[in-house]
């Protein structure tokens, strides 16, 4: 196809439509792949905007047959995909790129592209943890990238700009290792954070997490750096140090470990850093007092039952302080 046009919906049958030229078809059109049969569309090389993109009963992939160049395809509309978005397709050995200018995307497979996913002035909603794990987001300026229904989302690298978003919802995500660093992570967390709602403009967020904030409950999104160099992002209550979804022994353990408790040194969410303030200290253990969630089971659950006996609740809260405060730097979350 090299023609362009002026349509408004493409269906491609079955079989192999391939693409002669940049925009071979037209880019105002919302194209249906597989709409009776097995059904590939070839960028072969070309860049191609649509306003949209479908499934149809059969089999439906995106790729690329080229052995030379790389090919985007631009979506400026609203739809929902269900197929494959690939790299190469036949002979191809390049791959293929995915953008999302204006309107929004919804992918409900898993696609194994690995050329770049860039989202400006939209949004993509991903509903399977391997919707993109191997392209790297890129996320500019008026654009989000959203997981539906809880998913735990893996991707191999992030780049959130400025104005960009990425609101995980209920669920996580996983970043492979060397998709981003230390410093842009938690630069992208504090943006989120904002003003501790996490309704922020920018950066990493949670409407889950922030509703459970307007609604009186200390929730935060947390982090850690696995052993492989790769990173988990979730949501957690201030003091879930290890993300388990509980807020225990192994947390103090953690934070005691670090020795960074009032060291003025830059310390982690692992290590302590609650309040995402860079450092250690006390105001840390209180926002971790604060939940009252301490020994007291899954969090998640918590919220669902009655609230542990006040004086439980205190005891084991004035324990925590006063070893905070009676064992300086050493042991700040120590059990008396």
């Amino acid at each position: 196809f090299g023609g362009g046009g002026r349509f408004a919906t493409m269906f491609i049958n079955e079989g192999t439509a391939r693409l002669g030229r940049s925009d071979g078809l037209a880019t105002s059109a919302t194209v249906t792949v597989a709409a009776s049969a097995n059904a590939t569309l070839d960028l072969a090389g070309y860049d191609q905007s649509l306003a949209g993109i479908l499934k149809g009963p059969g089999n439906a992939t995106v790729g690329n047959s080229s052995t030379s160049r790389d090919a985007t395809l631009t979506l400026t509309g609203s739809s929902t995909y269900a197929g494959t978005i690939a790299n190469a397709v036949g002979a191809g050995t390049r791959r293929t790129h995915l953008a999302i200018d204006g309107g929004w995307l919804r992918l409900t497979g898993s696609n194994p592209l690995t050329g770049t996913t860039t989202i400006r002035n939209g949004r993509l909603e991903l509903t399977t943890a391997r919707g993109l794990a191997g392209s790297p987001l890129r996320v500019l300026s008026g654009g989000t990238v959203a997981g539906v229904g809880g998913v735990a989302l893996e991707i191999a690298a992030l780049a959130v700009e400025s104005g960009g978003l990425v609101d995980l919802g209920v669920g996580r995500l996983s970043i492979a290792s060397g998709g981003i660093t230390v410093a842009d992570l938690v630069a992208d967390l504090v943006g989120g954070r904002g003003d501790g709602t996490w309704n922020g403009r920018t950066g990493l967020v949670s409407s889950a997490v922030a509703a459970a904030v307007a609604a009186g409950d200390s929730r935060s999104l947390g982090w850690l750096q696995n052993p492989d160099g790769s990173f988990l992002v979730a949501q957690a209550a201030p003091g879930d140090a290890n993300l388990d979804g509980l807020i225990d022994v192994l947390d103090a353990a953690s934070l005691t470990g670090s020795a960074l408790y009032d060291a003025g040194q830059s310390a982690s969410w692992s290590a302590g850093d609650f309040n995402y303030d860079g450092i250690v200290d006390i105001l840390d253990v209180s926002e971790a007092i604060g939940t009252g969630l301490f020994d007291a089971g899954p969090y998640s659950a918590a919220s669902l039952v009655a609230v542990p006996e006040p004086a439980t609740t205190a005891m084991a809260a004035l324990g925590i302080l006063g070893a905070a405060v009676l064992g300086g730097r050493r042991r700040p979350w120590a059990r008396p």
